[in-house]
């Protein structure tokens, strides 16, 4: 399991950018439409959304509600078919193929469901990957691997291929390579799908500490009520469409 985090240990490792009432993301009449043997899927459907700078935000849903669908828009590695993504200042819907390559780049962090994680490097090489993508100079990239492995309990397996690792120590790994190269968002798709109760909770602890002391936008998908259950805000997703947005107690379920 994760070991908890104290406010001082983890603002040791990272720099603390938060402004709660800055909207960095805005979906305005979002929607995306499959055609898939001449029959229309309406993934999402004219969905209009803000999420401020520092939120721990969850959109909930069944499988196949479209929330997958939405975050990956949001991240840009999807395009909407009608509506626009606004990331701060910039309309990722505007921007060419390079442009959005370099925008989730420099800008965001991905976790994915199914961790992807290259089987061909170590787990201190796959959270400098994104870091050696920007050419950053090989010490800091270093120096930024071994913090963040040792900052969530695994600094025993730096050197380790992601087949000698557990699925829960994958996530750990796929989670700091998402924080790597310090994004101002992070986009997490089933983040605990995998995972059992202590990781789970361990993961989501180390996350929250992050989000609260760093100001860093979280956003998830899930229908895993654990995850529900931490969130400050939780979206119910269904057809495509948001069908609630209530904002919880920000104190309840925090790590000690």
């Amino acid at each position: 399991m994760i070991p908890y985090f104290t406010r001082d240990i983890v603002s040791h490792f990272f720099h603390y950018h938060s402004n709660y009432d800055m909207p960095v993301i805005q979906l305005k009449n979002l929607s995306k439409t499959y055609t898939s043997d001449a029959i229309e899927v309406h993934a999402v459907r004219n969905v209009t959304l803000n999420f401020g700078e520092g939120e721990f935000t969850a959109i909930a849903g069944a499988s196949g509600s479209g929330k997958t669908t939405l975050l990956n828009m949001i991240g840009g590695i999807d395009t909407p078919s009608t509506g626009e993504v606004w990331v701060g200042p910039k309309n990722i819907g505007a921007m060419n193929d390079k442009e959005r390559t370099a925008f989730r780049r420099d800008t965001i962090g991905f976790v994915f469901q199914s961790y992807n994680l290259l089987p061909v490097l170590t787990a201190a090489e796959n959270v400098g990957f994104i870091m050696e993508l920007q050419k950053r100079p090989k010490r800091e990239t270093e120096e930024r691997s071994f913090e963040l492995l040792s900052a969530i309990g695994l600094s025993d397996k730096l050197n380790v291929r992601p087949n000698k690792l557990s699925g829960g120590q994958q996530q750990r790994v796929a989670v700091a390579r998402a924080l790597a190269h310090r994004p101002k968002f992070v986009i997490a798709d089933e983040p605990t799908a995998n995972l059992d109760s202590a990781s789970a909770a361990g993961l989501l602890d180390m996350m929250q500490m992050l989000n609260r002391t760093e100001g860093i936008t979280f956003i998830f998908s899930t229908h895993d009520q654990r995850v529900i259950d931490r969130a400050q805000r939780v979206i119910t997703f269904g057809d495509g469409q948001v069908q609630n947005d209530e904002q919880h107690d920000e104190t309840r379920n925090l790590p000690q």
